[in-house]
């Protein structure tokens, strides 16, 4: 018999593992469905000293940590996969890998993240017809963060930016669908905002659901 989950979470940075975390403890069914590296851009944070109750940390103990608190409560978390497909209209809502195997869930979070803004050169090193020599250690490039939304271009509303349009409550213009972390429209990209807005559409989607099985 196929199994149903309550909610299926599309990522597992801070906001998608927040989610889970959120959801699980709610006794809602949770499936985390991850194409990346588990713990998102924080892994790539080789010292977090801003994360409010710790001193510091690194990225990937903090994602270690919080992955661990997902499974505990219950979250099933499937990683190494891509996504074909997203059928998302429907009231119950079907992901299919590119292996056939298919998912579905009452309610779906979007949180496939970002990624940094790269310059498309090679060693990422800006070249201009005025050479200056300079002794440096090396070089930190950071130009901003694009959407991880190439492959929800026509599933989602987007905006000029790529980004997926949500309301205060994470809901996108979809039923059942939320989204949340750094690939929604929003001004600050932190752990800590993407950790509240995982929250809030756990949150979000723990009431839809509830109320879809009334």
């Amino acid at each position: 018999m196929e199994e149903i989950f309550d909610l299926m979470i599309l990522g597992a940075g801070a906001a998608g593992l927040t989610a889970g975390i959120y959801s699980s403890r709610a006794r809602l069914s949770t499936l985390i469905l991850n194409e990346g590296v588990i713990g998102g851009q924080m892994v790539l944070t080789n010292e977090i000293a801003n994360y409010p109750g710790v001193a510091t940390t690194k990225g990937y103990t903090l994602a270690g940590i919080m992955k661990k608190q997902a499974k505990d409560f219950g979250c099933r978390i499937i990683s190494n996969i891509k996504i074909k497909e997203y059928r998302l209209d429907d009231t119950l809502k079907t992901i299919v890998l590119e292996d056939g195997l298919k998912f579905r869930a009452r309610a779906v979070i979007l949180a496939p993240g970002g990624k940094p803004r790269s310059l498309n050169i090679p060693g990422e090193n800006l070249s201009t017809r005025n050479l200056t020599e300079m002794k440096i250690g090396g070089v930190f490039i950071f130009i901003g963060y694009l959407p991880n939304t190439d492959s929800i271009r026509n599933v989602v509303n987007l905006n000029e930016l790529n980004e997926i349009m949500v309301d205060p409550d994470m809901k996108t213009y979809i039923p059942g669908v939320f989204a949340a972390g750094d690939c929604i429209a929003k001004k600050y990209r932190q752990i800590n905002t993407a950790v509240a807005e995982g929250t809030i559409a756990a949150l979000s989607a723990s009431e839809y659901v509830r109320n879809s099985k009334q």
